[in-house]
């Protein structure tokens, strides 16, 4: 059975119930409209993202996913380790440093730089997607551009192809990593300067 996942903001873990109609009723596009009923962590209006996935990705799953990304906010290179050594890491090459790597040793090279642009940069996961082999995490890069001192917020897919089709993520690695993101938008916030 598919469940829906609630990834609420302020929330270090989202919640997981089964999709039925009382639950997808509450939802508008894909957003919640009511308080959680703990009271707490859910946003009226905005609210919480709401992705449907296949049954295939659990509660640890996305613990596990959301762990990754909390290693990689926090600089511990342990987030490495969840890719295979010769994972291929592909940035859109429109961005300083932006291109593909070999390895997730090499794109040091531009998650570093990344640091170098914005104070405080971070992805913040807020939708799960698993299809077989392929993992995608949608959300928005959070940071304040050093050059021009814009505090941005731009939505970003990152697709994951993971070592196995089945299984739970904890037990596979990422052998392939590839950025989409609004590249105008950061381009813009580093420059100064707007296209169009």
């Amino acid at each position: 059975m598919p469940v829906l996942v609630l990834s609420e903001r302020g929330c270090k873990t989202a919640r997981t119930l089964p999709v039925t109609q009382d639950v997808w009723g509450r939802t508008i596009n894909g957003r919640i409209t009511e308080r959680s009923p703990e009271g707490h962590c859910a946003l009226l209006g905005a609210g919480p993202r709401v992705g449907l996935v296949p049954g295939s990705l659990s509660e640890e799953d996305i613990d596990y996913i959301r762990e990754g990304y909390r290693l990689f906010e926090e600089g511990d290179p342990a987030f490495l380790d969840r890719f295979t050594p010769d994972a291929t890491l592909v940035f859109p090459e429109t961005l300083p440093k932006g291109g593909t790597y070999g390895s997730p040793w090499e794109a040091l090279e531009y998650f570093n730089n990344v640091g170098e642009l914005f104070e405080d940069p971070h992805p913040e996961p807020e939708e799960f997607i698993r299809d077989g082999h392929r993992l995608v995490v949608l959300g928005h890069f959070h940071g304040r551009s050093r050059a021009t001192g814009e505090l941005v917020a731009i939505r970003f897919a990152h697709v994951y192809r993971l070592t196995g089709v089945e299984g739970a993520l904890s037990q596979q690695r990422y052998a392939a990593f590839e950025l989409l993101i609004d590249t105008a938008a950061v381009v813009a916030a580093i420059t100064g300067q707007r296209a169009g």
